[in-house]
């Protein structure tokens, strides 16, 4: 009897023990990237390190542990060594370490990104690099075991590369976007899907051999073939052909997840699917999953604090400002603003975020917004934690704005996704939708008596001429009221408190400023403050009287007695307490107009306090402001209406709120909230005798669970796309099936990296452009800087450093010159860099190792006419942390260069690196210097978009009509900005976003020949204005546009040119550029067959009584 219970225990202890180790075997699987097999060993990437497993599967162990990514990781030919890609100083280098683990060697030093490629066959490692970047592309390079000075491939444009096998032949594609490669953008056939290339390295003879209508990447090359993956049935899958692109055979069919990341070595193909490492056996012809299990203590997954001060949304204080009320990091708390005292977190929603708080009237509760049951919906939490929040309505189907409630708290208003405005009854739930707006409508108050709502609404559907308008609902009369003119855009309203004034800002002050270079005109400060008298009776605060002041405040100086004081206090005391009515008049309320004495400026976050008015003001800085810092945020002004004065109260704000009863006021700024009395004209100064005193954050921390988190902003990525992205069919995707596809895989996830790549998976399944997902509370590692000298190096034998060039740039722009082209220093090409810091150049393999952390830091260097120390000349230098602006500004002088030697000085070149503010400046600097020459040339090849194409465009557009002179003066034209003569415009697949716009618009409007090849094919505008619960970022492709035909441009294929021009490798290597010299040989032909030329100055009129006669 007692042997038989013993029995039944036993049996339940080992079924126990079977459950556990069934939970447990589950918990090791991780999200598996990036991996390369040799003979019975895989090492791949999970949780941001290497680790390795037996490639038939079972327990991996971890080969890194240190802070940051670990990619990329490669077998060599012999299978004694991995190369990867490491951020051990914060930036991607390539590393190597023996396969069974040991001390990485690091063998890159350069502040550019540096991934590795492959293995040559003599075992050197290449890989690509942005480190000579040009226009932008990637470049190749060699490596060795040891870490020798790179060598650069001669190969044009190199992404991922392959070495044939006792061969001089390599296969490569030519330029690859980690966006389109990750699987981020699926499907996508527009101009920078990748083919793959097939030659020599020793006659340079480059063919392209796939030439599909999709992406044929990462090409490896194994015993006669080449091997590679293709994504033309809609998912990645490897492929093989022979080397001229013939016999294409395909191996791998997976329909539910794209394959990724190849690698070959030894036979084994390796790559990624879902979360999973798969080897397709070439020999075998087979192919298969291997069962990984991930022993780790998931270090990155851990519970852990944070300081909520860091990811901190929003905040509201009290009805008395006593306490601060915060939403951070998905979670809601408040905090003592008189004295340090205890911090509440009021919710504690596992998996949800809470946001977009306000304290009710009575401070009992609290209003938020949460989306613990999957969407969005009103909450109210008791302030004081005892209780379970209520339930007050659902939301509007989908993202929403902040809600306002009412002072007599029994409504809220809100905006919603579709640029709709939502009225709340909080005590039944009952939701209604009272107006509606062309743009998105999330500015709105409430007046003191709960009656009306002010909000801000846009008047027109159209682009061209919309303004914005303050518009008045009636609760009680369930009646809208526009209140502004609508000539002007008004905006941010508010009310009085004492409910006779409804204030607004009003850009309506113009005062063009010109453009050094044209007849162009900008309003930099147009906004002013305005004030609507809501009834008639209401008197202007600058009207004039008789006796010089108001007759209901007229005193009676010396006869005032003390009894008749009291009493008048008794009776403010009374008033205050009496509810305010709020009676507007709507005949004839927009001749009540006031306009405020105060400086116009640029404005918003306009709030009322009794007398006086807060708002926020931004100065004009350009979009290259000298300072890097922004300033911080804004200066928040405090004018007070019956002195008209404005005071500056406090600077770098980047948010503001009042309390409920308008006397206490909490501003937050980069070094977080102060809390202050509203009406103060500065802030006041720390109390030294009392520590305690005061609004106090500082031991502010919060307990996360990460994996709790990451599956909230999954699902609020998710929701993003599905309310934003500019096609409601979701580009027809089944956008509910994704997510539950994807969301599959979140128990693997392990690191807030991870997560990104999965959610970029997701997004990327929209097939659309500028669907990117990036930060959040991420694993980072130490920075530090290599610093650089702005030149191109060679080893010597001796091993010194030959100068082959000194890169020129503009020696007036630190960003931009060399440090060794600094005044006096008179370094020349063929000069020998013999020594930094006294180190001798010879005694490291790469002399970037000697300038490792000194980015930005004075060294000195030695320069020497000969490969010797002896005789050298010690020079006093500051190394730069990037030559990327000073390579790119040497490629483009080069290319001016290249015009001038192949066209004389008849033929104009601009290069426009984006559309943004450094392409504008570069158009500046460029175009109207070069503006009366007689054709133009515009390359926008590898324009990383912006938005000021169609500016451009209206600048092309402006067709000389006239000239003129002075007596002693220069020639002049009208337009002044207009160009007369040919133009053409080169593109080619690194042509993204508004570089499409303008190559799109160059065509359509006639202004020339577009020459090179079909563009990226993005062009869906974004926005990233929504941050992530950890303040990571999700983009929302949600602006597009159709032609006159009525039919979508450019979004999928790109643009195509008129004349399409391929610079052949090999060419580009000699130093050709055939796309630049077809537009220069056919803007020559337009010159001599329709030449454009100025017509002479006519002879000067005779207007004497003879001529007249005449």
């Amino acid at each position: 009897m007692h042997r038989g219970k013993w029995a039944f225990l036993y049996s339940l202890g080992i079924a126990l023990c079977l459950l556990v180790t069934t939970v447990r075997a589950e918990d090791q699987l991780g999200y598996y990237r990036w991996s390369t097999a040799y003979g019975d060993q895989v090492v791949f990437v999970a949780e941001n390190d290497l680790w390795t497993a037996p490639l038939p599967g079972g327990m991996a162990r971890r080969l890194t542990t240190a802070p940051g990514e670990e990619r990329y990781p490669l077998f060599s030919p012999d299978g004694k060594w991995i190369a990867f890609g490491g951020t051990y100083d914060g930036n991607m280098d390539v590393y190597v370490m023996p396969a069974e683990g040991g001390e990485p060697r690091r063998l890159t030093y350069h502040p550019s990104t540096d991934y590795p490629t492959g293995w040559t066959p003599e075992g050197r490692i290449s890989f690509r690099s942005l480190r000579d970047p040009g226009p932008g592309v990637w470049r190749g390079y060699v490596v060795s075991l040891e870490g020798s000075y790179p060598e650069p491939l001669p190969i044009d444009e190199a992404g991922l590369i392959t070495f044939e096998p006792g061969g001089d032949r390599v296969a490569y594609n030519q330029g690859v976007s980690n966006y389109i490669g990750y699987g981020w953008w699926k499907r996508y056939k527009g101009g920078m899907a990748t083919e793959i290339w097939v030659g020599s390295l020793k006659t340079h003879d480059y063919r392209n051999v796939t030439n599909s209508d999709g992406n044929d990447t990462s090409p490896m090359w194994w015993e006669g073939r080449i091997y590679f993956m293709r994504d033309n049935d809609a998912r990645m899958n490897i492929h093989s052909m022979k080397p001229d692109g013939s016999d294409i055979q395909q191996h791998t069919f997976h329909t539910e997840w794209d394959a990724r990341w190849p690698t070959l070595a030894d036979g084994k193909l390796c790559y990624s699917l879902g979360a999973d490492i798969w080897v397709f056996d070439i020999a075998k012809n087979e192919t298969r999953k291997i069962d990984i299990t991930l022993p780790s203590d998931m270090l990155l997954a851990r519970d852990k604090f944070v300081s909520p001060d860091d990811y901190t949304d929003d905040g509201a204080l009290s009805s008395d400002g006593k306490r601060l009320l915060i939403a951070a990091r998905g979670e809601m708390f408040t905090a003592p603003t008189e004295r340090r005292g205890v911090i509440r977190q009021i919710s504690h929603t596992v998996g949800a975020r809470e946001k977009s708080v306000s304290f009710m009237p009575d401070d009992k509760e609290i209003l938020a917004w949460s989306d613990h049951e999957g969407e969005e919906a009103l909450y109210l939490y008791p302030a004081d934690r005892i209780g379970d929040p209520k339930k007050v309505a659902d939301g509007a189907s989908g993202w929403n704005f902040p809600a306002s409630v009412s002072p007599d708290g029994k409504w809220a208003v809100y905006g919603d996704c579709h640029r709709a405005l939502q009225l709340v009854d909080i005590k039944t739930g009952k939701t209604t939708g009272i107006d509606g707006s062309s743009w998105e409508m999330d500015n709105y108050e409430w007046s003191p008596d709960s009656r009306y709502i002010a909000y801000t609404a846009v008047n027109t559907t159209d682009d061209f001429g919309a303004t914005a308008a303050v518009r008045v609902y009636d609760v009680n009369e369930k009646k809208i009221h526009a209140v502004t003119d609508p000539l002007f855009s008004c905006f941010t309203p508010t009310w009085d408190p004492q409910g006779k004034w409804l204030y607004f800002i009003s850009a309506r002050y113009m005062n063009p400023y010109g453009s050094a270079n044209d007849w162009s005109f900008i309003i930099l400060e147009p906004d002013q403050i305005f004030g609507l008298a809501l009834d008639p009776e209401t008197m202007s605060p600058y009207a004039y009287y008789e006796d010089g002041t108001p007759p209901d405040k007229e005193k009676d100086g010396k006869d005032e007695k003390k009894d008749d004081k009291k009493k008048d206090e008794e009776e403010k005391e009374d008033e205050e307490k009496k509810a305010v009515e709020v009676k507007i008049v709507w005949d004839g309320l927009q001749d009540r107009l006031v306009k405020f004495p105060v400086e116009p400026g640029n404005y918003f976050g306009l709030w009322a306090i009794e007398g006086k008015l807060y708002f926020a003001a931004s100065k004009p800085r350009g979009w290259r402001p000298q300072k890097d810092d922004d300033e911080d945020g804004a200066v928040l002004k405090l004018f007070d209406v019956k002195k008209t004065k404005t005071s500056d109260v406090m600077s770098g704000v980047q948010a503001y709120t009042l309390s409920g009863d308008r006397k206490k006021i909490a501003v937050r700024t980069k070094d977080g909230f102060q809390v202050m009395d509203a009406g103060a004209t500065e802030p006041p100064e720390p109390d030294k005798d009392d520590k305690d005193a005061g609004l106090h954050l500082e031991d502010w921390i919060y307990d996360v669970d990460p994996r709790v988190e990451w599956r909230q902003i999954f699902d609020e990525a998710w929701r993003l796309e599905r309310d934003f992205f500019y096609a409601p069919n979701m580009h027809g995707v089944d956008w509910k099936a994704q997510r539950e596809h994807y969301g599959s895989l979140l128990n693997r996830i392990r690191t807030r990296d991870e997560l990104n790549d999965l959610i970029g998976q997701l997004i990327g399944e929209l097939s659309a452009g500028h669907t990117y997902t990036w930060g959040g509370d991420t694993e980072k590692s130490r920075s530090v800087g290599v610093g650089l000298l702005g030149i191109d190096a060679s080893r010597t034998p001796e091993g010194f450093y030959r100068i082959d060039r000194v890169l020129k740039g503009e020696s007036w722009d630190p960003k931009r010159t060399s440090p060794l082209t600094q005044v006096g220093m008179n370094v020349k090409d063929g000069e020998y860099l013999v020594a930094v810091d006294g180190m001798p150049t010879s005694s490291v393999s790469n002399y970037l190792q000697l300038l490792n952390n000194k980015a930005g830091r004075v060294i000195t260097v030695s320069i020497n006419d000969r490969p010797s120390l002896e005789g050298a000349r010690k020079l006093v230098v500051k190394p730069m942390g990037s030559e990327n602006d000073l390579r790119y500004w040497d490629w483009v002088y080069g290319r001016m260069q290249y015009v001038r030697e192949h066209a004389g000085d008849d033929i104009a070149y601009v290069h426009l690196s984006n559309m943004g503010s450094d392409g504008l400046e570069q158009w500046m600097k460029e175009y109207y210097t070069q503006a009366d020459k007689k054709a133009l040339i515009i390359d926008v090849r590898h324009n990383g978009g912006g938005n000021i194409a169609r500016w451009i465009l209206n600048v092309l557009e402006r067709d000389v009509w006239s000239w003129g002179t002075a007596r002693n003066g220069m020639r002049y034209r009208s337009p002044g900005s207009g160009f007369y003569g040919h133009i053409a415009t080169l593109c080619n697949g690194g042509t993204g976003s508004d570089g499409e716009t303008f190559s799109e618009g160059f065509k359509r409007l006639g202004l020339g020949k577009l020459i090179g090849e079909r563009t990226w094919g993005g062009w869906v505008g974004i926005r990233g204005d929504k941050p992530l619960l950890d303040h990571g970022t999700i983009t929302r492709p949600e602006f597009t546009g159709w032609g006159k035909e009525g039919t979508w441009l450019i979004e999928g294929p790109g643009v195509y040119p008129d004349v399409e021009v391929v610079n052949h490798p090999k060419q580009v290597l000699e130093g050709r550029d055939e796309q630049l010299d077809y537009a220069i040989g056919h803007l020559r032909d337009l010159m001599k067959k329709e030449p454009k030329v100025k017509p002479p100055m006519p002879p000067f009129p005779d207007k004497s009584a003879k001529g007249d006669k005449k």
